[in-house]
């Protein structure tokens, strides 16, 4: 099978989840099948790489990572070509990558089916943007929210072959707006291998301070206000006196590092039990899991399904996460993760509190996460899955 796969971002422009599921999936499709990526520019200014099997496709002439920046017309350019030279099976897009396709009828010429993973929908968009508060950018953020629902979307996902939702609430979703139209729960998929169990590693521990003894809070994500990192601080702050090796890791920036990096220094705990890590390269991510004992992903705002969640429970890690339609896809309530109301902050260091103090659950969760990380978002599980349903439009 030759696949043409578009996609606005790759890990190259950032660390983030649409830019893991991307390369995770290129990578599996490519085990069987010839991929060629069309992508945003490369910030080196590359044009065009070949690795693994896989011909990714660099356009100069956009902005990295974003749609607008001449995406539409110069992916649409390269479509033209390459399905002029080249003989391809189906198009898959992350969300609506290849919708000039059809803005520039290259359908008609050239007709395909085409497929897309969908990790969020419009009135979940709009919620996001207001949970992030008032700012300059919000009125441009909304305007360009609602135009690409009216303008993109609504041309864009009537016309797909399958839409992949990646969680039930976003399957509902599509299914109730476009009935008929073949809508599927595709999971993100997880490198199990990557990312595993294998303790906390000596050398790791020194490199950023930490003691084999420490109880260690994890966080991996933007530090932005409607990441609820802020709500995480204050949880940990009020845990403080009872438990003194309790450490807090974050790992990522965005723009309240600094407002968290005051918080801390004020209270004589920054760079002691605050571990503000920046970004880091994903490939150092599996050792960062293992050296903690529990990850909170306290978000404000609605997700999709968070690529996060996925390699915490794939490190045998126990997952405390705000609650919000499609966590409930991922975590089971006291069975292998806990979930509190969004902003309840007592809840939070109260279920973090319980982990601490029951190790014998504790260990139960931690084998249910993994075993569940393997069943549900291994690479495989995920990937065979993918690959069937795109057999059922090509027979």
């Amino acid at each position: 099978m030759n696949i043409l796969f578009l996609t606005r971002v790759l890990p190259v422009h950032a660390s983030g989840g649409m830019q893991q599921h991307a390369r995770t999936t290129v990578d599996f499709l490519a085990k069987t099948s010839s991929v060629t990526v069309v992508t945003t520019a490369h910030p080196e200014g590359k044009e065009e790489e070949r690795a693994g099997g896989v011909r990714t496709i660099y356009l100069k002439r956009t902005l990295q990572g974003k749609y607008y920046g001449g995406w539409w017309k110069e992916s649409g350019m390269m479509l033209k070509r390459l399905l002029a030279d080249e003989k391809f099976d189906i198009i898959l897009s992350e969300s609506v990558a290849a919708y000039a396709y059809f803005k520039f009828g290259i359908d008609k010429e050239h007709p395909l089916p085409v497929f897309s993973f969908c990790p969020g929908f419009f009135p979940k968009e709009i919620r996001t943007t207001f949970r992030k508060g008032f700012n300059l950018k919000l009125p441009l953020s909304l305007a360009y929210k609602v135009f690409n629902y009216f303008f993109i979307d609504e041309k864009f996902y009537p016309r797909l072959a399958a839409i992949f939702a990646k969680s039930s609430d976003i399957k509902e979703y599509f299914s109730r707006k476009y009935p008929g139209k073949a809508v599927s729960v595709i999971y993100n998929g997880i490198d199990t291998e990557k990312f595993d169990v294998r303790g906390k590693d000596p050398a790791a521990l020194s490199k950023y301070g930490l003691a084999e003894d420490d109880r260690v809070i994890l966080n991996v994500g933007r530090l932005d206000r409607e990441k609820g990192v802020l709500d995480l601080v204050e949880g940990f702050r009020r845990l403080l006196t009872k438990y003194s090796n309790l450490k807090l890791v974050l790992v990522g920036d965005g723009n309240i590092r600094s407002r968290i990096s005051d918080i801390a220094e004020h209270d004589g705990l920054l760079g002691n039990r605050v571990k503000l890590l920046g970004r880091v390269e994903h490939d150092a991510l599996p050792g960062i899991y293992n050296l903690a004992d529990i990850f909170v992903f306290p978000t404000l705002c609605d997700e999709g399904l968070p690529h996060v969640i996925l390699e915490a429970f794939a490190s045998g890690l126990p997952v405390i996460s705000t609650i919000y339609p499609g966590i409930d896809d991922i975590i089971e309530d006291g069975k292998d993760g806990y979930l509190y109301g969004r902003g309840d902050i007592g809840s939070m260091a109260d279920k973090i509190k319980y982990i601490l103090e029951n190790p014998q659950e504790n260990a139960l969760i931690k084998k249910r996460c993994r075993e569940k990380a393997l069943a549900k978002f291994s690479l495989n599980s995920v990937g065979e899955e993918i690959l069937g349903r795109i057999k059922e439009y090509i027979r």
